[in-house]
């Protein structure tokens, strides 16, 4: 019996002492957040409060020894971002991230400069869902940055204003009729559709709400359906359908639009392209 009793014993102190290893075995918090993390940012600022996107970008933590990890990101618009030894505390099932760095930033051309930033992520256990948060105080009164997992949403990339010409064509006027100085604004909607605005001092003001935008091959197409208001000949303003396509590059370079209204002119189309009047038009 004591015998028995004896084995029992050491079989629930091995136990014990196994359990115990597994514990100490148990992955530091810093090394299990440590990695690289894709997705796209949208920055916020005084200067530009519905915020500008940015895809396909990074984020690295590395871990410390002291438990810590360094946080690094740079950024083609705000630069490099530094956050050293920023904390990592485990709560409810996640992780949470803080700490202070800088940031070398070149404002509007000048030599580089340095700015205090601050660093706050969530990542979840599984690293579905990370998120960071940078907050630059002394920049263009105040200039947050988001990062989000994944990729951008397309309406967010594609939204903005752009400049450029616009060529006219219609069965009046075959060779065309061009304006310098045109601009068509993009705006996103919360579904996941824009709003493609435009005004010629010639054809009226268009309009295409809740035009789809799909992303392929490194750009992102736009098509809709809306209306124009034009005044032909002198005569009151009638309202007309119209049709938009267009493609917007990643890099913004090259966007081009293309409106149709078949009941104008026997058919009037309106094609926009960035930069100025071809000279020999």
């Amino acid at each position: 019996m004591r015998i028995k009793n004896l084995l029992t014993m050491m079989f629930v102190l091995c136990a014990c002492a196994a359990c115990n290893d597994d514990k100490n075995e148990e992955t530091p918090l810093n090394q299990v957040v440590a990695g690289k993390y894709d997705g796209y940012t949208k920055a916020v600022a005084q200067y530009f409060p519905a915020g500008q996107y940015a895809d396909k970008q990074s984020i690295t933590l590395t871990a410390n020894e002291d438990g810590t990890v360094n946080v690094t990101y740079t950024s083609d618009s705000f630069g490099e971002f530094t956050i050293n030894n920023a904390t990592v505390k485990s709560e409810s099932n996640t992780y949470t991230l803080s700490g202070k760095g800088e940031t070398v930033m070149a404002m509007a051309g000048k030599d580089p400069k340095t700015y205090d930033c601050t660093l706050k992520g969530t990542i979840d256990a599984a690293k579905a869902a990370p998120s960071f948060e940078i907050s630059v105080p002394a920049v263009m009164g105040g200039l947050t940055i988001t990062f989000t997992q994944g990729e951008a949403p397309a309406a967010a990339m594609v939204a903005g204003s752009y400049a450029g010409y616009t060529k006219a064509v219609a069965q009046y006027f075959p060779n065309g009729e061009y304006a310098a100085d045109q601009t068509i604004k993009v705006t996103a909607n919360e579904d996941g559709t824009v709003n493609v605005t435009y005004t010629s001092d010639s054809f009226g003001e268009f309009t295409i709400n809740n035009a789809i935008v799909k992303s392929e091959s490194n750009a992102y197409t736009l098509s809709g359906e809306g209306e124009t208001v034009m005044a032909m000949a002198g005569k009151d303003p009638k309202t007309y359908d119209c049709t938009l396509k267009g493609t917007i590059d990643a890099a913004k370079a090259a966007p081009s639009f293309e409106i149709s209204v078949p009941a104008v002119m026997g058919g009037l189309t309106i094609t926009f392209a960035k930069g100025d009047v071809p000279a020999n038009k």
